[in-house]
């Protein structure tokens, strides 16, 4: 349109020169901006690790959560089983040699039951050696029954880290494994340590010496350290085809929590009174009470890990599914993770960066999104949609890719495309208005609107620059010029321009001065024969048309819906005047 002192207010000449004058970084495309972006911290996160890491384990926790809460978790094995010991079960044990009688008898009666393996989450270091006496002759009766009896050693961390082992003094003490774990920056416990750096060699975790003890591997005799900080050991493959050999090392891995201590599909728990009465009804069994038999053996081949819980007896902590969860559950995970090759795994380095790098070509739709209102559902669409493949990989590949990270970027490419779009003229755009600028073609497509109408002038706009068009509308195009003598530009465009669309919410708008001005000239021009495209009146609102001038209600009127902008893309794509709807 032709500027009016009102116009030049309504649109700044600063503005809309600011892109000629703000140098190269305004010829940046959508597509250069994501490879910056997206290339940019693909490049970091290889280099230097994860920037979001926080973001990332706070969006990972709330995913194990929807997992569970949905029903998606693989169920637990069936093979761990939890003996909780309560603090009304110590009550009656006045003394350190009851406490150690007691643990006896929780293994003399578990492995009468089938148990494979009894663990106990406890370091035996009080005590006399006759305190510690029932105990050794309870292992050593598991050993007869073809079971096994695993305790708890700590380590204390120092100059050098010593170990605090269970029945130093015992001749032949019982396999043993480090109950240390260790929570992340923000205290949630994630992570599980399989081999530990000992004072003079690696020690196992109590998770790894349960598992390969309940599996017939000794872990003095069959494993091998091929390598510094790195285990190996081999095992019979499910399918009995041969052996596979399977590694651990001194690096953290990540848990893949299927439940908290007591959910719907937690790990099978028995108290010491279950336990008792379990053991009467199979001792009953065996004395010939064949009506029972078949409950003889509830605990076949199981590992039952034994551990106090409870406030006051218990170590209590944070995990990804809940507050104040006993410290065995990270044990009994972890075991569980070994027992289906089930831990999270944790992409690092170039595979950490190839999720990031993804998305830039799938941003590439990005540069269609002209409006503010689709670049807003595309941020939306664009983090629910990595919210689901992250929560996929999880539930059914045990991956987690930095999804909490790649949201970040995401939404920071997003931010950086709406600022490039504000600022500087965009590529695309520039291309649009070829038929206006010092390449010597000329708009074959002339838009005049009110400046209240420019939103709805800009749909169609954007929809005929789209199927290749040239088209002018003020607002538009002469931002991308550079130039300061509009006045002379539009007049330029008014004078090439094969057709004219008018686009109006109103009688009063189509009449307003310069709006008039231009359609009248384009009238003056067809009359004179100098012109031969047609004139169009697309509509935004309801209003009598035939009050319009008899100029424009003679000439075709059109409502502005997307279904008909394909009808008035037909009327201004050919040179000739168009009588009728293309086919």
């Amino acid at each position: 349109m032709i500027l009016s002192k009102k116009n030049a207010r309504e649109t700044d000449p600063s503005s809309l020169s600011l892109a000629a004058a703000n140098g190269k970084f305004g010829q940046v495309s959508t597509l250069a901006l994501l490879c910056i972006v997206f290339g940019g911290f693909s490049l970091w996160i290889s280099a230097f690790g994860d920037p979001f890491d926080y973001v990332d384990t706070t969006l990972l926790d709330q995913m194990l959560r929807w997992r569970y809460q949905t029903g998606l978790a693989q169920p637990v094995d069936p093979h761990v089983v939890h003996l909780d010991i309560t603090s009304e079960d110590l009550r009656p044990l006045s003394s350190l040699t009851a406490e150690y009688e007691n643990a006896a008898t929780l293994i003399r009666e578990a492995t009468a039951l089938g148990a494979k393996a009894v663990a106990l989450d406890i370091v035996f270091e009080r005590g006399t050696a006759d305190d510690a006496q029932p105990i050794l002759d309870a292992v050593d009766a598991a050993q007869r029954n073809n079971a096994v009896v695993l305790v708890g050693e700590a380590m204390v961390s120092g100059p050098s880290d010593t170990i605090k082992h269970s029945f130093s003094s015992a001749v032949r003490p019982p396999p043993s494994g480090v109950i240390n774990v260790e929570p992340d920056a923000d205290g949630v416990f994630r992570r599980y340590v399989l081999v530990r750096n000992g004072s003079s060699e690696l020690e196992p975790s109590f998770a790894l010496v349960t598992y390969l003890a309940w599996r017939g591997i000794d872990w003095e005799k069959d494993v091998k350290f091929p390598a510094p900080g790195l285990v190996t050991w081999p095992e019979l493959r499910d399918d009995y085809s041969g052996v596979e050999w399977r590694t651990a090392s001194v690096h953290p891995v990540l848990e893949n929590f299927r439940s908290s201590w007591q959910g719907s599909s937690a790990f099978r728990h028995y108290s010491v009174a279950q336990l008792h009465q379990d053991y009467v009804v199979a001792q009953k069994a065996v004395t010939g009470n064949v009506a029972q038999a078949a409950n003889a053996k509830p605990l076949a081949d199981c590992i039952i890990l034994v551990s106090y819980v409870g406030s006051g007896v218990g170590d209590l902590s944070q995990t990804p599914l809940g507050h104040d969860q006993p410290r065995a559950i990270l044990h009994s995970t972890a075991l569980n993770d070994l027992i289906q090759d089930s831990f999270l795994v944790e992409p690092s380095g170039l595979l950490a960066a190839l999720p990031v790098a993804s998305l830039i070509p799938l941003g590439l739709p990005l540069a269609f999104c002209r409006r503010t209102r689709s670049l807003i559902a595309f941020w939306l669409i664009g983090i629910f949609g990595l919210l689901l493949v992250g929560f996929t990989f999880i539930c059914f590949s045990h991956m987690v890719i930095p999804a909490g990270a790649m949201a970040v970027i995401w939404s920071i490419a997003i931010v950086a495309e709406t600022v490039r779009r504000r600022i500087f003229p965009a590529r695309d755009r520039i291309a649009n208005v070829q038929g206006v600028n010092d390449l010597g073609s000329q708009p074959r497509v002339f838009i005049s609107a009110k400046s209240e109408d420019y939103q709805d002038a800009g749909k169609v706009y954007q929809f005929l620059t789209s199927r290749g068009i040239p088209t002018f509308l003020s607002n538009e195009s002469l931002p991308n010029l550079g130039r300061s003598d509009y006045r002379k530009e539009i007049d330029r465009a008014l004078d090439s321009c094969q057709h004219m669309i008018v686009v109006t919410s109103s009688v009063g708008n189509a009449l307003s001065t310069w709006v008039e001005a231009e359609w009248g000239i384009f009238v003056n021009e067809q009359r004179s024969g100098r012109k031969r495209g047609n004139l169009i009146t697309v509509t935004t609102k309801t209003f009598e048309t035939g009050k319009l001038p008899p100029a424009l209600r003679s000439n075709e009127i059109i409502r502005l819906e997307h279904k008909t902008l394909e009808k008035i893309a037909g009327y201004v794509s050919r040179d000739q005047v168009q009588t009728e709807m293309p086919s």
